[in-house]
Formats: structure tokens, sequence, C-alpha cells
């Protein structure tokens, strides 16, 4: 999947096919505007307002406490990119929005819009990213409730759809027990397993400020009986040991080439004999010297927020080999193509 400029008729084909549509400057220009105009949308509790019925601008501002013109243009602008249905000078969620942008749908994407939004925010200052090598560093910078909150739940959304396959997919033994989601902060990678296993029951490892959302999102869930919590940093808090499985989830492209390593090497001191290691990485991956666009975003975000970068699977399995486990194969999620699953025997 990619994002692109489409023609909407011949006129336009033909004149994408001749070279001369400056296809940068409409990418740069659409994508800017459209991100934006969203996630503005988002923020401003648009979507939220419109699922309780169409509004005029006018009405739609006196609600939000927002300017009467401004509001007006917004709602243009969201009509223009497909996320508001406009009728008679009233205003609407599109299906679109009503499914994924509306906060009271049950898919939806509204914290993961926020999530991007912030990451949005970072990108605006990627050219002195690149100048300086200075990164955003939201794991261990100084940030609180404002960044963690929006984050995790962002990534628990986004973590739903492809959760219950891997639950499904990767098989415990029958005696399973104990589960270490480690940097697993959302708990939804968590509360699949233990949906799908009655008998397990889980604790997440993460960094302190991620704790308290994590228990949040997992009591809200029904889970907390089930899936606990402990605070700490992976690359330094103790793991524990007789662990029938540990998930390592969206967590290696936050790490050093060192650092992953060492906790291939944790996750096989922590686990009895027998035991699985589940790893799920966004994987640098290539067809001979082009990268595609899920790629590219994923090597851009790891240095931006963390200073590391997307590894390509062949590396990754070579951590898991020189940690000592066996029976060790890889595949790829229906719901992540761009992702990687790697699997290995304690």
């Amino acid at each position: 999947m990619r994002l692109d400029v489409v023609p909407d008729n011949v006129l336009e084909r033909l004149v994408m096919l001749m070279g001369i549509v400056p296809t940068p400057m409409v990418q740069v220009s659409w994508g800017m505007a459209g991100a934006s105009t969203i996630i503005a949308g988002s923020r401003l509790g648009v979507f939220e307002a419109l699922a309780d019925g169409e509004l005029s601008a006018l009405d739609l501002a006196a609600r939000l406490d927002t300017h009467p013109l401004a509001t007006e243009t917004l709602l243009n602008a969201l009509c223009g990119f497909g996320c508001v249905d406009r009728r008679d000078g009233r205003y609407r969620n599109s299906a679109l929005a009503a499914k994924w942008l509306a906060p009271g749908s049950k898919d939806s994407l509204h914290d993961a819009v926020l999530l991007l939004g912030l990451l949005q925010d970072g990108f605006a200052d990627l050219d002195q990213v690149v100048r300086t090598g200075k990164i955003l560093d939201w794991h261990h910078g100084d940030h609180g409730p404002e960044l963690w909150g929006p984050y995790l739940r962002g990534l628990g959304k986004l973590a739903k759809l492809p959760a219950g396959e891997l639950a499904r997919r990767v098989k415990l033994g029958p005696g399973a027990r104990r589960l270490l989601d480690v940097g697993g902060g959302h708990g939804q990678w968590s509360a699949a397993f233990c949906a799908r296993y009655p008998e397990l029951c889980a604790e997440v490892l993460d960094l302190p400020p991620a704790v308290p959302v994590g228990e949040a999102i997992v009591a809200q869930a029904g889970m907390a009986d089930r899936v606990r919590y402990r605070a700490g940093d992976l690359r330094t808090a103790g793991w524990g040991e007789g662990w029938d499985c540990v998930l390592i989830f969206n967590v290696i492209h936050n790490l050093s080439p060192e650092e992953c390593q060492a906790a291939a090497q944790r996750a096989r001191t922590a686990l009895k004999p027998g035991g699985r290691l589940v790893i799920l990485e966004a994987e640098h991956r290539h067809v001979r010297d082009r990268i595609n666009q899920a790629g590219a975003f994923a090597e851009i975000m790891c240095f931006m927020t963390s200073g590391t970068r997307a590894y390509p699977e062949a590396t990754m399995r070579g951590w898991v080999e020189a940690a000592g486990f066996s029976g060790i194969k890889t595949w790829r999620p229906r719901f992540g193509p761009y992702m990687v699953v790697i699997e290995a025997t304690a």
C-alpha cells in the first residue's frame, strides 16, 4: 500500500505520462494539508461533535468555541479530503470519518490520529534533526502525560487489528501460565494472548511514565486481573526467570544493535526450557536499491524518535541465533505486511 498522485481523468493521465506534472509538489502540498486538516479536526473535536448529527458551521463553531469563518474553512477542507459531507450548508461525518475518526466508534482510530499529530509536530523540525543529530527521544526524554497518554493510547488502537492474529498464530504450550511483555506499554498484546489462553497471566515491563497509562487502558478492557505492570528500563531492569513466553513487540527499533543483542540474551535467560520468544518488528526491507514507502516511514521515524533504525530480518535473526535459540522461524502478519514476526524456542 502506498500514497501517490493519481490522475482523475484522461488529460491528467496524459500529462503525467509526459512527465510534466511536478508530483513532489503535489505530494508535499496536498499531503501536508490533508494530514494537518484531519489532525486539527481530531484535536478540536469536530468528528465527535458531528457524530451527534449534522450541524452548520456556525453551530459547530459555537459548540467548539472556535472562530466561525475558520471553522467553516476547516469543514470545507475536510469535505475535500473525504472526511465530511456537506449538504445545503450543513455538515456531517462521512462514512469514513464515522467509522475511523469519531471517538465513539468501535473502530475509532482517534487516539492514533492524535499520536500521529505528535509525530507530525516532530517532523516539522526534521531538517534540524538531520543537521544536528539531536533526536526527539520520546522514550527517555523529559516527557509527561501530555506525550505518554496519546502515545500509548494511539499505539494501543493500532495494535488491536494485528493483536488477535498474532495470538492465534503463535502457539504456546498447553501448560503456558506466565508471559512477559517487554516494552508492551499499552497492554493490548498481553490482553490478546490472555484472551486466547485462559490460564495465562502476563506482566508488562515498561518505563515508569508508561505504567499508569497502560494500567488504565488494561483496566478499561477488563483485563487488570490478568495483565500486571512493573516499572523498569528493559536495558537495565531484571526480566525474571521461568517465563513460558517473552514478547518483544515493536521495541527492537528503539535499541542500538548492541542493546538488541543484549535483549535477545536476556530473553534466553528469562525463559524456561522450551519457552517461546516472539519478536514483532518493522523491518528494513528493500528490493535491490529501492525502499518502499512503509520502509521509508519506518527509517525516518525510528531515527527521529529514538536515534536508531529499522533492521533487516536477517540481522534480527542473527541476534536470536547468537543468543542460543533454536527452531527459529519468520512470517509476516496479514494486518502488518511491512512487519516481520520472529519466533524461537529456548
